[in-house]
């Protein structure tokens, strides 16, 4: 099931209305897979299973386009995302986390609402939730299991 929700999530995962009703059934047959009850709790469920929720699976794929395009891994894409290190010659709140630099866009739709902006978001926000990793410096897998465990382990509490 979560290879079929995965599936094209970067294209529609960042708009919210698109994600909800997903959700909401994915929370349907987790509850129906554990043979649990309709109204309890979901997250220990989900914690228990090992299984990210559509909106941390989404998160996950974001992060995996931006690693790949930093690492020259997706050459149609060069450009898109540019570390604040290499924007500014001073330091900078984001200057030492390897946080990406934010776009500013005159356009809500196109500009603040768009993948790229969402991406480079969820990006500076995972890696100042996780100081200790360099994302960029990680390979995919590696990525991929960091992140499933920063999430799993976040159902737990």
């Amino acid at each position: 099931m979560q290879m079929d929700i995965s599936y094209g999530c970067l294209s529609w995962g960042c708009n919210d209305s698109n994600t909800k009703r997903l959700f909401l059934l994915q929370k349907k047959a987790l509850r129906l897979m554990n043979f649990a009850p309709r109204d309890s709790p979901s997250n220990p469920l989900f914690h228990d299973s090992k299984i990210l929720k559509l909106q941390d699976l989404v998160k996950i794929e974001s992060c995996m386009f931006v690693n790949k395009t930093l690492n020259n891994l997706q050459p149609v894409f060069n450009g898109w995302f540019q570390f604040s290190s290499d924007i500014h010659d001073h330091s900078t709140r984001n200057f030492a986390l390897g946080s990406l630099n934010v776009i500013s866009f005159n356009s809500h739709f196109y500009g603040k609402c768009s993948f790229i902006n969402y991406a480079i978001k969820i990006w500076n926000f995972l890696q100042k939730s996780l100081p200790q990793k360099q994302l960029s410096n990680l390979s995919i897998p590696q990525l991929k299991n960091v992140l499933k465990s920063h999430f799993i382990d976040l159902y737990s509490t």
